[in-house]
């Protein structure tokens, strides 16, 4: 499909802060206790091969509880954000929705990102390991037929604590922006992952559901773990594993593949890259993988092939020392 892409700062204009339930908002200490099951859509999404999202909340958004930054003390310190309060994710009546769609026809994935650990770390034998990409599109493809359309598709959001680990907290101050981009997202029936001990193979050819050996056609070892789409911390879907990540059972050379099956998204027209905090998508440079002791390089450099709609990135696993 044809894609008219926009360069340049993501969010284009913030909106005033849109009106909450009929009650004024609670200021409550730090709680109530996270009780929601799932994290509220912050980031635009397109839906594809019938994956279901929820409907918005009939109140869009609905922010009751502040969150409060300091519990030992009477007062309340609300967490600010552009001079605005924050509201928790997985607290009740806390819940706001941004832009989502669902096509019926094939969607064509503009960028794919790895997680930023596949660059910067090695994986460790029997250490838990993230593995996590995300697939975007132009939103501006899509988001005309979304509700509200490409004003304000998106929610503003920030870290309120334990930043970068399992227990993160974040939330949004309830003003919305207009982002450029929005995610693709698609069942596990469709979007997979395998992780194969390349170790030794010199050359490999795809099968449609593995990689072989070119000339035998004996498969490397598979390792199996729990992945597909998540809501995530964000408020963004991705990509991820469901058992807290890959642990390798010994070092040498992975190969992991994401990939796409009987599914209406297409990696055709599809590149490498990362979307910026700023909400730019910088497209992934032209490296090479660093050499042992150089810490400039990157760990691994993922590959993208549009032919056979997948990506993949070969991981050196260490020993443990």
């Amino acid at each position: 499909m044809a894609h008219t892409h926009v360069r340049g700062a993501a969010i284009l204009a913030v909106i005033a802060l849109v009106a909450c339930a009929c009650t004024a908002p609670t200021l409550a200490k730090r709680g109530p206790p996270l009780v929601e099951l799932t994290n509220n859509l912050s980031f635009p999404a397109v839906a594809a091969d019938g994956f279901e999202i929820p409907d918005p909340p009939v109140t869009n958004p609905s922010l009751t509880t502040v969150y409060d930054t300091d519990t030992t003390t009477p007062e309340i310190e609300p967490f600010l954000l552009d001079e605005l309060p924050c509201y928790a994710q997985k607290v009740t009546g806390n819940t706001w929705q941004a832009a989502s769609v669902s096509p019926t026809t094939t969607v064509g994935v503009f960028g794919v990102d790895w997680g930023d650990n596949v660059d910067s770390v090695y994986p460790a034998v029997k250490r838990p390991y993230r593995l996590e990409l995300v697939l975007y599109d132009d939103a501006a493809d899509w988001l005309e037929t979304a509700p509200g359309g490409l004003v304000g598709n998106a929610f503003r959001m920030a870290v309120l604590a334990n930043p970068s680990s399992p227990d993160e907290i974040q939330g949004t101050n309830g003003v919305r922006y207009d982002s450029t981009y929005a995610t693709v997202v698609t069942g596990a029936t469709h979007a997979k992952l395998v992780i194969q001990n390349i170790t030794g193979y010199d050359a490999l050819s795809w099968n449609g559901a593995v990689w072989a050996d070119a000339v035998t056609g004996e498969v490397p070892p598979i390792t199996t773990i729990g992945f597909g789409p998540e809501l995530n911390v964000a408020g963004k879907y991705i990509f991820g594993g469901s058992t807290g990540g890959w642990k390798p059972a010994s070092a040498g050379t992975y190969r992991v593949t994401f990939y796409l099956s009987d599914s209406n998204v297409s990696f055709a027209g599809a590149s490498l890259g990362d979307l910026g905090e700023d909400g730019v998508w910088v497209p992934a440079p032209a490296v090479t993988v660093a050499e042992e002791g150089d810490e400039e390089l990157p760990k691994a450099v993922p590959v993208l092939d549009t032919a056979l709609d997948l990506t993949y990135v070969d991981l050196q696993v260490q020993g443990r020392h």
